[in-house]
């Protein structure tokens, strides 16, 4: 043990004996003039604060301790932009303090922030502390858990999300905390929806729309930036809003999202005020002098009446929710029951037609509606339309909504034609996106007979109406729209549209459209999106076949991963809807469609 002792004492000697070469460090210099203030650095930035909270906080400031021999007084300097912060003017300190506490009061409304610089007039800082310090204040409620909602937002990608539900203690105002962060957690936190609900959880208002948004935060991956909102609406649990974003000054863009209380919905029953219509074909009566549609009418548990009527062509959700407001409103004539079952509706006109119902409640105030649109060709009645057989289609319009290298997936297949035989150049396809279409398996594609209708009577004037394709892939079902119809439903002429490049062509026996003027949509979006994006559409009618061709595209699998985009233009189009053949007072508005350029 002696030895290991000597060792080490020896060892010790060396390290000393070493050290003593080399030149202390001197330590940073403090300078002994001025105030020498600053304001500790663990000073929180970010202060929240409930209700039962005084509105006032403490700022620790500090000064060296070299000057502080003596009493001092240092001015502050204040940046109050909204004016609800109560500052002292001066912080002073004690003959040997070196810290001292400045009492900052302030008046926020409740769900309000604002943001206190504070500062030094003194110009001697203290070299290793902070000259000055931002802090932001939030007077927020406290938030209680009140379940969770299935979020679906409708127009931009982003689809459904469970998010909780909270609401504010003592108010009947509600908020979806972090509401995109459910979607993509790339998007930050504190983006919270807020709306106010009266007693009775019904809508009352969307006060502030999104909050804790940030100067220029970009919500979508498109940098659509949010602007504000501008409907918000209720059935039961079921609320619905619209809204409006603004990507820069020069247009607005119209869109929609709804969510459902799945859990947790407090006091409130929701209620079933559903309407669903479907289109079961002919009946004839008994003595053959009419042909009759039946349409089956079923309504949910809790709709005390409904009002109906029927219109000439084929609706969407867009078009079918103007209808129904004209029903509601009394500017579209309707009828009125009470008992679901079968309608019968005689036409004497072959042609599409559709048939709307408003639900109401007890207390006579409407609620939900549903549609069906459908063709009907009265019996024993010639067809205009005569088939010309089977033709060449290609189909740039479905797929690239799906397949992420449509230019391998497109597929060129038999569809059959007909043409109107009171009217040449006036076409329609027979069940393009039906059973027919290479890529489609069953329940992808409606049973019934769907016509893709072409006007191509002018042959440098193409254009398609909005129709629907009757495919649908699990995203809502298909309608087909030509740039050239759209801009016409704008009140713009046939020749203005062909002015402008917007149609298409139809020239030895093909029919073409230009690059991206061919476009698609889906039931409950009011988002259209580019079609014919390769400029590979095309109807051939050149080798017209009796049948269809045993070369026709073979059936193949793709990943069918839904990735549309959509179109920059936003005007809203004007579509007129004839009720029993005679126009209706109030057009029917289509929200969101593409602007005219």
């Amino acid at each position: 043990m002696k030895q290991y002792i000597l060792a080490l004492s020896l060892v010790l000697f060396g390290f000393v004996a070493c050290t003593e070469s080399i030149p202390e460090r001197e330590p940073s210099p403090v300078p002994t003039e001025g105030s020498q203030v600053f304001i500790y650095d663990n000073t929180p930035t970010n202060l929240k604060f409930i209700p039962s909270d005084p509105q006032q906080f403490v700022i620790k400031m500090g000064r060296a301790k070299e000057v502080a021999s003596s009493a001092a007084t240092i001015k502050l300097v204040v940046d109050d932009p909204d004016g609800v912060f109560t500052v002292p003017s001066s912080v002073s300190f004690a003959a040997g303090v070196t810290e001292a506490d400045v009492l900052v009061k302030f008046d926020l409304q409740l769900g309000q922030k604002s943001t206190l610089t504070v500062g030094f007039a003194d110009d001697n800082i203290y070299a290793y502390g902070s000259p000055k310090r931002t802090i932001s204040v939030l007077r927020d409620y406290v938030w209680i858990d009140m379940g969770k909602v299935e979020y679906n937002e409708e127009d931009f990608g982003f689809g459904t999300a469970l998010v909780p539900i909270q609401r504010a203690e003592g108010t009947n105002i509600y908020r979806l905390p972090d509401l995109y962060n459910y979607y993509d957690e790339t998007i930050p936190k504190g983006l919270n929806l807020t709306f106010t609900l009266d007693d009775n959880y019904n809508a009352v208002s969307l006060p502030d729309g999104f909050t804790n948004l940030g100067t220029g935060y970009e919500i979508y991956w498109n940098t659509i930036k949010y602007g504000a909102y501008c409907t918000f609406t209720n059935v039961g649990s079921k609320y619905k809003l619209g809204y409006i974003i603004t990507p820069d000054r020069s247009k607005l863009y119209v869109g929609s999202a709804s969510f459902v209380w799945v859990e947790g919905f407090p006091g409130v029953e929701a209620k079933d005020y559903s309407m669903a219509l479907s289109y079961l074909g002919h009946f004839i009566d008994p003595e053959g002098k009419a042909d009759n549609a039946i349409v089956k009418f079923t309504s949910g548990v809790d709709v005390a009446s409904y009002k109906y009527a029927v219109v000439n062509g084929a609706l969407t959700a867009s078009t079918a929710e103007g209808v129904a407001n004209q029903i509601i409103d009394g500017t579209l004539a309707s009828e009125e029951d009470t008992q679901g079952g079968y309608k019968l509706f005689p036409f004497t006109d072959a042609g599409k037609y559709s048939v709307i119902a408003v639900s109401y409640n007890a207390a006579g105030e409407a609620q939900e509606f549903g549609y069906v649109s459908f063709d009907f060709t009265p019996a024993g009645m010639e067809s205009p339309w005569v088939s010309l057989g089977f033709c060449s289609y290609t189909d740039d319009l479905f797929i690239p909504m799906y397949s992420n290298d449509p230019l391998a997936d497109i597929p060129t297949y038999d569809v059959e034609i007909l043409e109107h035989k009171d009217t040449p150049g006036l076409f329609r396809l027979k069940n393009a996106y039906g059973a027919g279409y290479p890529y489609n398996e069953p329940g992808d594609y409606t049973e019934s007979d769907v016509y893709i209708e072409i006007n191509a009577t002018d042959p440098n004037g193409v254009y398609i109406d909005y129709q629907p394709m009757g495919v649908d892939w699990g995203d809502g079902a298909a309608y087909i729209y030509s740039y050239a119809s759209y801009y016409m439903d704008n009140g713009y002429t046939l020749e203005q549209a062909k002015a402008k490049g917007y149609c298409g062509a139809y020239a030895n026996n093909v029919i073409t459209f230009p690059v991206k003027r061919l476009l698609i949509t889906f039931e409950g979006s009011s988002s259209l999106y580019y079609g014919n994006i390769n400029g590979l559409w095309k109807v051939d009618m050149t080798s017209l076949r009796s049948s269809i061709s045993k070369s026709a595209h073979l059936r193949s699998s793709i990943s069918r991963s839904f990735n549309p985009k959509a179109t920059s233009l936003t005007m809203k189009s004007i579509v007129p809807v004839k009720v029993k053949g005679k126009n209706v007072p109030a057009a029917v508005i289509i929200n969101n469609r593409v602007a005219i350029k």
